[in-house]
């Protein structure tokens, strides 16, 4: 059985529209003239997707996956199978907003694909981390818990982002007005002064003259910046995706700068702790917990890391030293794992230092961004500072030559 999206119009003559379970589009559209509707237009949700909702071929945005994992959850601990809780879920009279998403979930799930496989074909933007979560929630037999775990983590993703955009929001305003100032100025106004200088047989201050120079070539030159910024952002998102050698390239060159280490391990670190303790409170061998826990990191270069360390524990390495050479766990984790390690209580170890670890990551962010705004107000006031200059001296040079 396939599930299909269809349009159509009911016995009053009202738009419908809606999803149908079917082996073939012709029995599903029986199955709607069965029920008084006739349908104009019956397709897959992947056919759907590609047509008309594009974000739904994309998948659902973080907020509402937190809020779909919460809802399964709970549905799963009651005692459902996925699939029956997806078909739950899609019957609800709200399911409509998310039905051309989870619908294809629930079909590649009925024909026995793991939630991981499915979700990874049907909302292919999906990080590797929240996919790697799932891997390891379904064989650690653990996935209402796992499901809860990573509604929390997704909506702590939300936060994070909201309060990233508030606190950039007011000093991008000022620098788009600074930049708008200052475009106008070079543009229009140090040029007229220029021409009214040599007409009057005058010489231009010389920041008048710096500021004139950069007005000449100020178009050329923003064009090409900004296109050099979209660039290099397209093909930084495009290698982050890939798999290959690539990815793990940006990576290195990501975590060997300090400033962006500084931010991005401590939410390393957390995410391995929090699989680790959720596999090993499971019961799920070390051996594989490390591994998963390596992969929901969401870096390639730590997964394969910790693929190194899991041979290493194969042929009796302790755990401090098969992880040593993973900078974000010899780091912030390095010691936690050591006592655990000898009290023999690890997975409890390892819950007190995700705690800590997003505690990090909370107070690092805030650190990071107190600094924003301040500079880019700094900035702003030097720039308009530089153009009331290069305005108010040919002024006051004008002045002074025609009071002579």
């Amino acid at each position: 059985m396939k599930t299909f999206h269809y349009r159509g119009f009911a016995a009053d003559g009202k738009g419908v529209t809606g999803h149908i379970e079917a082996a073939q589009p012709k029995e599903a559209r029986e199955k709607l003239a069965a029920r008084g509707i006739l349908a104009q237009t019956i397709e897959t949700p992947a056919t759907a997707n590609r047509s008309r909702w594009r974000g739904a071929q994309r998948g659902l945005q973080a907020e509402a996956r937190s809020l779909i994992y919460r809802e399964l959850a709970a549905l799963v601990k009651a005692g459902f199978p996925l699939a029956t809780a997806l078909d739950m879920m899609l019957d609800t009279p709200d399911a409509m907003g998310y039905a051309l998403s989870l619908s294809p979930i629930r079909d590649a799930i009925r024909e026995g694909q793991s939630a991981a496989m499915a979700i990874r074909e049907a909302w292919p933007l999906v990080s590797s981390f929240e996919l790697a979560v799932l891997e390891a929630g379904e064989k650690s037999a653990e996935l209402p818990m796992v499901l809860n775990n990573l509604a929390d983590e997704l909506e702590e993703q939300t936060r994070i982002r909201k309060h990233i955009l508030g606190a950039s929001a007011y000093p991008l305003f000022l620098l788009l007005l600074a930049g708008g100032i200052a475009g106008a100025v070079f543009g229009f106004m140090i040029p007229r002064f220029g021409v009214m200088f040599e007409d009057a047989g005058l010489e231009l201050p010389w920041i008048s003259k710096l500021f004139l120079a950069v007005g000449h070539g100020f178009l050329p030159l923003f064009l090409a910046g900004l296109l050099l910024v979209v660039a290099a952002g397209w093909w930084v998102r495009r290698t982050w995706r890939e798999q290959g050698a690539g990815r793990e390239s940006l990576e290195r060159t990501l975590l060997g700068r300090r400033a962006v280490r500084w931010l991005l391990e401590p939410v390393i670190a957390q995410r391995f702790a929090g699989t680790l303790a959720m596999l090993l409170k499971s019961g799920v061998p070390l051996i594989d917990a490390v591994q998963l826990s390596g992969a929901s990191t969401g870096f390639k270069t730590v997964e394969h890391a910790a693929e190194r360390a899991v041979e290493e524990l194969r042929h009796g390495v302790p755990i401090t030293r098969a992880l040593q050479p993973i900078s974000a766990v010899q780091t912030h984790l390095a010691t936690w794992i050591r006592a655990g390690d000898a009290g023999g209580d690890l997975a409890g170890m390892l819950g007190e230092a995700l705690v800590r670890c997003r505690e990090v990551v909370r107070r690092r962010l805030d650190q990071a961004l107190q600094w924003v705004e301040p500079v880019m107000v700094i900035l702003v006031g030097l720039l308009i500072l530089g153009v009331a200059l290069a305005i108010l001296l040919p002024i006051l040079s004008l002045n002074q030559s025609i009071g002579a």
